[in-house]
């Protein structure tokens, strides 16, 4: 009978130490799985998409409008300086173009503004005094009514015993009232600041004068 007691108390013993064995290992095992931590973290992404798809389009508008405002920062203004210089008219006023020299200065220089300076030049416009006073004064005039206020440069073929100095002073002074430039082949004593002398043997020197005074 004691044997039998002790047994039955041995048994307890060990059915005791295994549950308390069993209670142990349940918390560690839930504290330690790295399984289950993953999950939870699976959980917490899965149960909030509508926040995550909302920083995507947020970091989607951002990036649109960055490319919209280095557009702007980068493409210049569509003619923006159509208007800012305008083409000068030229005319060319001989003393006569009976004589060679003369038509053939008149004819270099025309075709080298034609040609090398298209853009600058508006209209040319040569006309022959025909060894008149009165009628270079009167073709001064004329050019001064059809230009207007548009930009301008008169340039005096003279030639052997032509325009007197008094002659071009006073048609100096009256294209400069109108605003327009007059190139004169020698200085002019009283000439206004925007006359400008030319050699008389470079045509093309000539024109680049012409284009270079009138985009001053």
């Amino acid at each position: 009978m004691n044997y039998s007691k002790k047994i039955l108390a041995i048994l307890m013993v060990l059915a005791l130490c295994a549950a308390f064995t069993a209670c142990g290992a349940q918390p560690e095992a839930t504290a330690g799985s790295p399984a289950q931590t993953d999950s939870v973290a699976a959980d917490s992404r899965v149960e909030n998409p509508s926040e995550a798809e909302s920083t995507a389009q947020t970091t989607e508008a951002a990036a649109q409008k960055d490319d919209v405002q280095d557009d702007m920062t980068t493409e210049p203004p569509s003619d923006q300086n159509d208007d800012s210089v305008k083409p000068v008219h030229v005319g060319m006023i001989a003393w006569s173009l009976a004589m060679g020299d003369e038509a053939e200065f008149v004819q270099a220089v025309q075709s080298t503004l034609s040609e090398q300076y298209p853009d600058q030049i508006g209209e040319v416009i040569v006309m022959d005094s025909m060894a008149e006073v009165n009628q270079f004064s009167l073709i001064l005039e004329n050019l001064i009514v059809r230009w207007g206020d548009e930009p301008g440069t008169i340039l005096i073929v003279n030639g052997e015993n032509g325009f007197t100095d008094e002659t071009l002073l006073q048609a100096l002074v009256r294209a400069d009232e109108a605003g327009m430039q007059v190139g004169v082949d020698h200085a002019i004593e009283g000439a206004p600041d925007n006359t400008f002398v030319y050699d008389a043997s470079d045509a093309a020197g000539c024109a680049s004068l012409i284009v270079d005074n009138a985009l001053k």
